[in-house]
């Protein structure tokens, strides 16, 4: 069923050439890893960027992600995008997910320093939306990671100066502003409960607001995953409470 489901996604051609892009950004839940219960019915209001062809189509999970088409699981991005379309999306526009996510990456890594592989390749498929015809912007990068520089005992001091340099540097990207809005989520209760640095290094994401202007971060309340891993269902939440959090962290105006 899923490679018939996204073997109808390829088939959808998109005329659609204004994008308000949704970036995503982190590791392995950022990829999402887990098990597709149901897909949302396609909406060409909702497209989603391959990862080998640049060619924009109607989005579906597993979103494509670095060298990976399709990827592997339901992530929070089809549910954020299609809320977002159907409360700020202006007439003759839609949005366009960019799933930035690496596994078992981090700073540590070198993967989301400012010329990190990760980062690098967001400001790539920044420029490859930014050279189509069109006017184009990025309205929201999302940011699902942690445990693997937790997990390698990095400093949770550290571990800010590098998540606020990372903030920094992406909204200079020449489709986003100083106010584009920059969303976290903690990462897994789970996870959190084997080990105090992971405490700390959450603590880092649940606080972000108070390191940067137009950035904030959902809870987990109302979460179940299994593992460090979050659940289909977990993950459609998360959009959910990131679209909830927008009207804190971002200057767009609802449309009426």
């Amino acid at each position: 069923m899923r490679a018939l489901l996204w073997l109808a996604a390829l088939t959808c051609a998109c005329a659609q050439a204004n994008y308000d892009i949704i970036m995503i950004m982190g590791q392995s839940n950022a990829v999402s890893s887990n098990t597709i219960d149901f897909t949302y019915p396609l909406n060409s209001s909702v497209m989603m960027l391959n990862a080998t062809n640049d060619a924009i189509l109607p989005a579906i999970d597993p979103l494509p992600w670095p060298g990976v088409d399709p990827g592997q699981g339901v992530g929070l991005g089809i549910t954020l995008g299609r809320l977002y379309a159907g409360s700020y999306l202006p007439a003759n526009r839609s949005v366009l997910l960019i799933n930035c996510g690496r596994p078992s990456t981090g700073f540590g890594t070198g993967t989301w320093l400012t010329g990190g592989v990760g980062t690098q390749w967001c400001l790539n498929r920044s420029n490859t939306v930014a050279a189509l015809p069109g006017s184009h912007r990025i309205v929201a990068f999302t940011w699902q990671q942690g445990e693997a520089d937790a997990s390698a005992g990095m400093a949770p001091d550290t571990y800010a100066g590098h998540l606020l340099a990372l903030i920094n540097y992406v909204r200079t990207f020449s489709l986003a502003s100083a106010t584009t809005p920059f969303m976290a989520a903690r990462m897994s209760t789970v996870f959190l409960g084997t080990n105090s640095n992971y405490n700390a290094v959450d603590r880092v994401l649940a606080t972000v607001r108070y390191m940067s202007r137009y950035a904030d971060c959902i809870t987990n309340v109302g979460l179940s995953p299994p593992d460090v891993h979050f659940t289909a269902a977990d993950q459609r939440l998360m959009g959910q409470k990131m679209f909830d959090m927008l009207p804190g962290v971002s200057l767009l105006k609802a449309v009426t």
